[in-house]
């Protein structure tokens, strides 16, 4: 699984400062889609042990956990998705960059004293640098501009591709 996000054909086993069609360095990628996966495996680690906790769950936490599971995937998909098309996805970065940082600078702010904060400050932190790491590796900046939808809203964006 992991191999296709590994391999490139840019790259072949004589010549590793061979760089990939955008530029990149092929190391650069290998790096990135390692420090992803690591981040994946750890999403994936965490969704299986939550399905106790939502099966344990009362009526009153039930939905918060289920909504935490699924989180968990979401994020193990989403990470598995820029690994193997890092500069595809243009905003996806971003997104998810401010999405994991959100909750360790939660953690640290205003929900200090909760149960759970010290924990998630450390795995969401950790999860926060081996992403930016691999962002900044992957050169994830460099996506191409995004397609561009037919909305009415957007019509003035419409003569910019003729």
């Amino acid at each position: 699984m992991w191999r296709a996000a590994l391999a490139s054909p840019a790259r072949t086993r004589h010549h590793p400062g061979v760089t990939t069609q955008s530029g990149a360095s092929a190391w650069r990628d290998r790096l990135g889609a390692l420090l992803l996966s690591v981040c994946a495996a750890g999403a994936i680690v965490a969704a299986i042990s939550a399905i106790d906790t939502v099966a344990d769950a009362g009526s009153a936490t039930e939905a918060v956990e289920t909504w935490r599971l699924v989180g968990f995937l979401f994020f193990a998909g989403v990470f598995v998705l820029l690994a193997l098309a890092p500069r595809q996805l243009r905003g996806l970065w971003e997104l998810t960059i401010v999405a994991k940082l959100a909750l360790p600078v939660a953690g640290a702010t205003f929900l200090r004293g909760s149960t759970d904060a010290s924990s998630f400050v450390i795995f969401d932190g950790i999860v926060t640098v081996l992403l930016v790491a691999a962002y900044v590796s992957m050169a994830g900046w460099t996506a191409p501009r995004p397609h561009r939808w037919p909305f009415p809203g957007r019509q003035g964006d419409r003569a910019d591709e003729t």
